[in-house]
């Protein structure tokens, strides 16, 4: 047992009530009782397949920002509302957004091996670091950040990406992306964010990769599976399955959110061969905006 696991929340035979909303891209609400946790908020470009407000992305309590892409990052300052009580992230997504005007006092810097302990009544941040003994799971929701990776963009990728009829289509989207680009950077910082509550673990990813060398928790409740990057999704994506060996998984970030650069995937396969490969494991291809509980 690791020192990890002496720290978490004792398990109990009852309704967690933990509810997961997917918003759209790799924009994910997590509500228990009185805690929003929301994880890379983003607002789509013009042409995107879906619409969505900065009102529509509240309540926004506490932000937690797997990485610093744009995608990720840049609708932030226009997210964060009188409610919001901090975003938690690494440096580099700091450093854009304090470039952007979001006041320091929201920005609270993570990193792998912190422990955010969140008050499920009151939604406040009650501790941040190291991880501690729970005395009450109830009431508590704990958020381990740990090292993530970020997937590597393959050539045939970028390359059809590149030379594509949207290109031009969506040359206005262009010039943004590269503009935002230029400013929020990765900078291999990729956060991977787990959150336990009673007995349940949801695993959370801001891209389709993982650490050779982080020990990420095992058999989790729910591992959220971005689904986009590579040409080779269902081989990057069953990868992660075999080693994380999750009870359910939540595929996000499979649609056309900032053209011309994104693009809709079709996830059928993948959910056709986790149904032959781990028949144990749920497939949840979720509708936008529509809750659902863990």
């Amino acid at each position: 047992m690791s020192a990890l696991d002496k720290c978490l929340p004792a398990a109990h035979d009852e309704d967690t009530g933990i509810k997961i909303t997917w918003l759209g891209n790799a924009s994910i609400r997590i509500t228990i009782a009185g805690l929003t946790l929301l994880f890379d908020p983003f607002i789509p470009l013009p042409g995107a397949e879906y619409s969505l407000t900065a009102e529509e992305l509240q309540p926004a309590q506490h932000v937690l920002v797997t990485h610093g892409h744009f995608d990720h990052a840049v609708s932030v300052p226009e997210t964060i509302a009188a409610e919001t009580k901090a975003v938690y992230l690494s440096q580099s997504p700091q450093k854009a957004l304090q470039s952007a005007g979001v006041p320091v006092s929201l920005l609270v810097p993570v990193q792998p091996g912190d422990m955010l302990d969140f008050s499920t009544t009151s939604g406040a941040l009650e501790t941040k670091g190291p991880p501690v003994e729970v005395q009450d799971a109830k009431s508590n929701a704990r958020v381990a950040v740990l090292r993530g990776k970020h997937i590597r963009f393959d050539l045939k990728l970028v390359v059809s990406t590149s030379f594509n009829l949207k290109v031009l289509q969506h040359r206005v989207n262009i010039q943004r992306i590269l503009r935002d680009h230029k400013l929020f950077r990765e900078h291999d910082e990729t956060l991977v964010f787990v959150v336990f509550h009673v007995d349940k673990t949801i695993v959370v990813l801001g891209s389709l990769a993982l650490d050779d060398a982080e020990a990420y928790p095992e058999s989790c409740d729910l591992l959220v599976l971005p689904f986009q990057g590579h040409t080779r999704l269902e081989a990057k994506a069953l990868a992660i399955i075999e080693r994380l060996k999750p009870k359910a998984i939540m595929l996000d970030h499979f649609d056309d959110a900032f053209p011309p650069v994104s693009r809709h995937i079709e996830t059928s396969g993948l959910v056709q061969a986790v149904a032959e490969q781990y028949p144990h494991v749920k497939t949840i291809v979720p509708q936008r905006g529509e809750a659902f509980i863990l």
